[in-house]
């Protein structure tokens, strides 16, 4: 056994507005019928990772900090109004028309999922990344719809079922064809690698996802008095109903599968996610390993645990991927580039100025953050400090800053000073740009691992 700890995860890129009130209600419920022995956190996802609440015991206070969650998002993009919407264009328009209204809807919807998901990756990501730090295992509830693996794919078989419900002139081969070189450049730049980058980091991280999709038991099927067609009287319903489903549950799944957590889907209970992560988090085993050779830089390295007794399932991770120390620093930095408030650490100051239009960022790392290790007749500490410019005009406009890759290499005396000192200082200069409203990101990692972010809005006059 190890300590524990366990994050309520609320992502507010997926959440239906009508999800929001039942999932308050089972948290409240959870916490207050038996009050967490283990420490809980409540986070919300949005565009940016937010602390709700830092890690407590205090009922109260998580009471409080459910009141204070942002308001849910707009529902994920549905296909249910993609489908009806086409079905009635069938009735008065051409079969071409049918195709470029959904050429145009479904560009909307996959743009807009896209964006969506790439918060939540990002942000669970950085998540599991940025409590790596605390020993034992780490449970995460993510209250989530999920996202779909292939949201163009669904938006190409809506259309293409609509088309050929209208008529039986078109060639459905050149329609599927034409809307793939439309929308098939809108696909996400690879999801596979954002599910990689969260599991690698959870694992690592000894972190396991329970997840729960808040929109609870639905289904699918079609009495037999509705076995007619859609509004426009064309589309099979049992069709309609099967594709219009909600394709997010596979995202769930691996997420809780690969991290060795657990997948709670198509339930209207929505505490029992929470319920089996608190009984979880109270009674585990901690097993390790080092691997004999480290394989090849990316490569997947399964792992697989077997047990005598009878009657018993076994969750766990089920590998990770070989990195080299470089590659794995890179990875960090970045993630914490992305998700800044996730990474957020006491001790760790940054201040910058303009002079002569110059940057000046100055940097206060804690000292005790730094792994300090015997070489020889001296001491050695390695870090580095990196930092990204954004304006506030555009998101996009990202500029990377000259960091610096710091090495001490000090006698026990200078090391011991430093040591008293309580902290290091880093200047980082670079060309000012031009006069505007900015957001300064300045991430510090030490070759132990630790890790700290800061962001900061600056203002450089003209």
């Amino acid at each position: 056994w190890g300590r524990e700890s366990l994050m309520v995860a609320v992502d507010l890129n997926s959440m239906p507005p009508d999800a929001m009130p039942r999932v308050t209600a089972a948290i409240l419920d959870t916490i207050g019928a038996a009050p967490p022995k283990t420490p809980t956190m409540i986070i919300a996802l949005t565009e940016q990772l937010e602390v709700v609440q830092p890690f407590t015991t205090d009922v109260e206070l998580l009471r409080q900090s459910l009141g204070r969650l942002p308001s849910a998002a707009a529902s994920q993009p549905d296909m249910a109004p993609l489908f009806s919407r086409l079905d009635r264009i069938c009735g008065i328009a051409p079969p071409s028309d049918v195709v470029n209204t959904g050429i145009a809807a479904g560009q909307d919807i996959v743009t807009e999922a896209n964006r969506r998901m790439l918060f939540t990756t990002n942000a669970l990501a950085g998540l599991a990344q940025s409590i790596s730090g605390q020993s034992g295992r780490k449970h995460i509830v993510l209250y989530s719809e999920g996202y779909s693996f292939n949201l163009v794919g669904r938006v190409i078989d809506i259309v293409t079922a609509v088309v050929t419900a209208c008529t039986t002139e078109q060639d459905m081969l050149r329609v599927r064809r034409s809307l793939g070189q439309q929308l098939g450049m809108l696909m996400p730049p690879d999801v596979t690698s954002s599910m990689r980058l969260i599991i690698d980091r959870a694992t690592r991280a000894q972190v396991s996802f329970y997840t729960v999709d808040p929109g609870g038991l639905t289904s699918v099927a079609v009495l037999p008095q509705q076995k007619g067609s859609t509004r426009g009287g064309r589309v099979p319903l049992p069709k309609f109903a099967s594709m219009t489903e909600r394709s997010g549950h596979d995202f769930l799944e691996t997420l809780a599968r690969d991290t060795g957590g657990r997948a709670f889907l198509d339930r209207n209970d929505l505490k029992i996610g929470l319920d089996q992560a608190q009984r979880d988090a109270e009674s585990y085993y901690l097993v390790g390993y080092e691997p004999l050779e480290t394989g090849k830089k990316g490569t997947y390295r399964a792992v697989r645990i077997v047990t005598t007794r009878p009657d018993v399932t076994l969750r766990y991770r089920h590998g990770y991927y070989a990195m080299s120390d470089r590659e794995r620093a890179n990875a960090d930095v970045e993630g914490a580039m992305q998700t800044p408030s996730a990474f957020r650490r006491d001790g760790f100051l940054v201040a910058a100025t303009t002079v002569e239009r110059t940057l000046q960022i100055d940097v206060r790392i804690p000292s005790s953050a730094l792994r300090i290790r015997r070489t020889g007749g001296t001491e050695r500490a390695t870090f580095v400090v990196h930092a990204e410019l954004r304006s506030t005009t555009g998101k996009r406009n990202v500029k990377a800053l000259p960091g610096k890759d710091v090495v001490l290499d000090l006698s026990p005396e200078r090391m011991n000073a430093i040591r008293a000192s309580d902290k290091v200082a880093v200047r980082l200069d670079s060309p000012a740009p031009s006069p505007g409203t900015y957001l300064l990101t300045v991430v510090a990692r030490d070759s132990g691992g630790w890790i700290a972010a800061n962001l900061s809005e600056i203002v450089v006059a003209r």
